[in-house]
């Protein structure tokens, strides 16, 4: 299997969302994205600046919801909600882009899955982040 973003979002704190979509708009934003991932990006897919804005606009919702104002954490759930949809509607250009290559899958963000083979049907067996795990020894039946 190749390399992946990860793009599942709903398991995280609003604390843990905020920081991890910092590190992306961060890292989108970056020189070494930019020389890997060439402008203009198809129109199908979100630009730098409307992931710039969708995570200002997150962040500021963010912030005014730390005091609990039930009107103001319904308003940073639904900045959430745009923010995710438009990270992952990225995600597939950005993989189509890099191909295999985990140095720009990482230059994005985005944590990256890089478990291949087939598991325990692959003759030299699974790979986890470089690493290849050895095979379970096949028992013959008696």
């Amino acid at each position: 299997m190749p390399p992946k973003l990860i793009i599942a979002f709903t398991h995280l704190t609003e604390a843990g969302f905020y920081a991890k979509a910092k590190q992306i708009n961060e890292a989108l934003h970056s020189d070494v994205c930019k020389m890997f991932y060439l402008q203009p990006w198809p129109a199908s897919v979100p630009t730098q600046a409307e992931i710039n804005d969708g995570f200002r606009y997150y962040k500021i919702a963010y912030k005014e919801a730390a005091g609990g104002e039930p009107t103001k954490i319904e308003r940073r759930n639904y900045m959430r909600l745009v923010l995710t949809r438009m990270l992952v509607r990225l995600v597939p250009y950005l993989e189509l882009v890099a191909g295999q290559n985990i140095v720009m899958l990482a230059a994005t963000g985005f944590d990256v899955q890089t478990v291949s083979g087939a598991g325990l049907e692959s003759e030299e067996g699974a790979k986890v982040n470089g690493f290849i795990l050895p095979s379970p020894e096949k028992r013959k039946a008696a």
